[in-house]
C-alpha cells in the first residue's frame, strides 16, 4: 500500500528476524549467566551454553550466507533443476539479495535494530519484577530476567507450537521453582504474562482487521466506479 517493492520488504524482513535471533541469544545467554549464580550445583548450564555456542556459530554462518548471495544461489539451483524454466526465479532472488545487502550496508541501523529488540525483552523481566511485587513476592530482578530469559529459549525451540500454549506455562513453573518461587506464585505470572499478550494483541489485530477492511471497501467502490463508467451508452444517448 505504500508502495514499497517486495525485495525491499522482504530483504528487511529477513534481516530484522536475524537480528531478533541474535538479541533472543544475547539476552538467553545472559540469563543462563544469572541462573547458574542463582542455582548453586546446576549442572547443566554448562550443556547450555555449549548448545548456545553452537547456535551462535549457526547464526553466524546464516548471516556469511546473507551476506554472500544465498537467495541468487538458492534460486539458481532451483532453476537448474527445473531444466531453465524458472528464470524469473533467479532474478528475483538476485534482487532479495540486493536489497539485503543494502539493509547490511547500514551498520548504524542495525545496531539501532538490535539495541530495541534486546531493550523488550528488558522490558518484559521488568514485566515480571512487578508482577511479583504485586503477588506481594518480591524478588531480584535477576530472578525476572532468568525467567524471562528461559521463557524466549523455550518458546523458540518449540516453535511449532501456536502462541507457546503450555510451554510457556511449564516454563515458569520449573524455572520458577527452582529460583524458589512457590508453585501458586508461578501460575499467577503465567495467567499474568497471558493477559499481557492479549493486552498488546487484541488491539493489534483489531487494527489490523479495520485497516483491512478499509482497504477492501476502497477497491470494492473502486471496482464499482470502474464498472460503471465502463457501461456502453444505449443508442440515442443518456438515458
Amino acid at each position: 500500500r505504500r508502495h514499497i517493492s517486495l525485495s525491499a520488504a522482504v530483504g528487511s524482513l529477513v534481516v530484522e528476524t536475524t537480528l531478533s535471533v541474535l538479541s533472543t541469544f544475547a539476552f538467553v545467554l545472559m540469563g543462563l549467566f544469572l541462573l547458574s549464580y542463582g542455582v548453586p550445583g546446576y549442572g547443566h548450564v554448562l550443556q547450555w551454553l555449549i548448545g548456545l555456542f553452537v547456535a551462535f556459530l549457526l547464526i553466524a554462518g546464516l548471516i556469511a550466507l546473507q551476506r554472500m548471495g544465498a537467495f541468487h544461489l538458492a534460486s539458481r539451483a532451483i532453476n537448474f533443476l527445473g531444466g531453465g524454466k524458472w528464470q524469473h526465479l533467479v532474478e528475483g532472488g538476485a534482487r532479495l539479495d540486493r536489497a539485503v545487502r543494502a539493509v547490511y550496508g547500514r551498520p548504524a541501523r542495525l545496531a539501532s535494530c538490535f539495541l530495541w529488540s534486546f531493550f523488550g525483552w528488558w522490558i518484559g523481566a521488568l514485566e515480571f519484577w512487578l508482577a511479583l511485587r504485586f503477588l506481594h513476592h518480591p524478588a531480584p530482578f535477576s530472578t525476572a530476567i532468568v525467567l524471562e530469559a528461559m521463557i524466549h529459549a523455550t518458546g523458540s525451540a518449540a516453535f511449532f507450537v501456536p502462541a507457546s500454549l503450555g510451554i510457556q506455562e511449564a516454563t515458569l513453573l520449573f524455572f520458577g521453582q527452582m529460583l524458589g518461587l512457590p508453585p501458586s506464585v508461578c501460575l499467577a505470572l503465567a495467567l499474568v504474562r497471558r493477559c499481557r499478550d492479549l493486552l498488546v494483541m487484541v488491539p493489534g489485530l483489531i487494527l489490523w482487521q479495520i485497516q483491512e477492511g478499509h482497504s477492501a471497501l476502497a477497491k470494492f467502490v473502486k471496482g464499482i466506479s470502474k464498472r460503471s463508467n465502463q457501461t456502453p451508452l444505449p443508442p440515442g444517448g443518456r438515458n
